[in-house]
């Protein structure tokens, strides 16, 4: 089994994403070199569905036959997140599964000029992103959850399969499959003859548990489970460091039909204050994505130190209304 773990969903279909097929193609390529398995016959469990799980899924069964199966901890797929600035080669890997032309034309909406400028208005620097001319294709604001629409509507016509409710918590790998395979074999030799001896298991595939109580084997196990990936833990264990938070964040919001003298077509539009403070704007089809930088300090209390459940946690994660009183008045600063 090989394990390829990601560390952001929300970049995957950037350069992480390409990175991250070349790695899951290279084992599947040293698994099948083994002679054990077809390419096609190799089971591949993809953990998370958010843009970059179900991207991969589809890029893996085209460029190697295999059939993924991605797996969601969530029971349903709600309409959540805000706006996603796709750059070329995001949008490279979306024209390799037929679907660049529609997220530029009938999903996003191509950013061709980027404005900088100063709280007073007056302009820093306005130019044309010359991206489709570069790079053959456009960078293209778009709602996150109309592009997983889209990647899950050509999942499903890819015959791939999306299961619901899977919540990861635990993956026995093979070494740990021998290993509790051995201590079985000790024990019952034991109890046998009076003796101690140790007896060879084969490696087989990872298990992967779920809280449901339903398991799964796989050759290749892919997490795109995000910043906090359950995936990462468990392969990693205590050897990987946990997120550390800056005291900056960004706010992002959508704003849903949209002033168009606001917000003009075709314009990503940056307002930059002192320090780290920024304003910014670009369209979404019918909508427009705003975001901000927010300077909001570290809180080291027991209780939050303790718990990734605090209410200032759950705050930071949450999609939703603007309630923090300190939030919004950071936004109107």
């Amino acid at each position: 089994m090989r394990a390829v773990h990601a560390y952001s969903g929300r970049t995957a279909l950037r350069q992480s994403t390409i990175c991250r097929f070349q790695r899951a193609q290279a084992s599947t390529q040293r698994y099948v070199a083994s002679g054990t398995k077809r390419p096609e016959d190799l089971r591949v469990a993809i953990i998370g569905a958010g843009v970059g799980g179900p991207a991969l899924a589809m890029l893996l069964k085209k460029h190697l036959g295999c059939t993924p199966v991605v797996f969601e901890a969530a029971n349903v797929i709600k309409e959540v997140g805000a706006g996603i600035s796709l750059a070329p080669n995001g949008l490279r890997a979306l024209d390799s599964l037929g679907l660049a032309q529609r997220i530029c034309k009938e999903v996003g909406e191509p950013m061709q000029t980027m404005h900088v400028s100063r709280p007073d208005n007056s302009t820093i620097v306005s130019f044309p992103t010359l991206a489709m001319e570069q790079y053959g294709f456009p960078m293209t604001g778009v709602r996150r959850f109309r592009l997983l629409n889209v990647l899950l509507d050509k999942m499903e016509q890819m015959g791939i399969p999306l299961e619901f409710g899977k919540r990861l918590v635990d993956i026995q790998q093979p070494d740990q499959q021998k290993a509790a395979a051995i201590a079985t074999a000790t024990a019952s030799s034991s109890k046998s003859s009076g003796t101690s001896s140790t007896t060879s298991a084969p490696a087989g595939p990872a298990v992967l548990h779920f809280q449901d109580g339903n398991a799964y084997e796989a050759d290749l196990v892919v997490g795109f489970d995000g910043l906090r990936s359950r995936t990462r833990a468990l392969l990693k264990g205590g050897n990987e460091p946990p997120p550390r938070y800056t005291g900056e964040e960004v706010v992002f919001a959508v704003t849903c039909d949209r002033n168009h003298d606001l917000v003009p077509p075709n314009i990503c539009h940056m307002v930059y204050g002192p320090g780290h403070k920024h304003f910014g704007s670009y369209g979404l089809g019918p909508d427009c994505a705003w975001f901000t930088s927010v300077e909001r300090p570290i809180d080291t209390s027991p209780a939050v130190s303790s718990s990734s459940g605090s209410s200032s946690s759950k705050r930071r994660d949450s999609w939703g209304p603007v309630s923090d009183a300190a939030a919004i008045q950071a936004v109107k600063e």
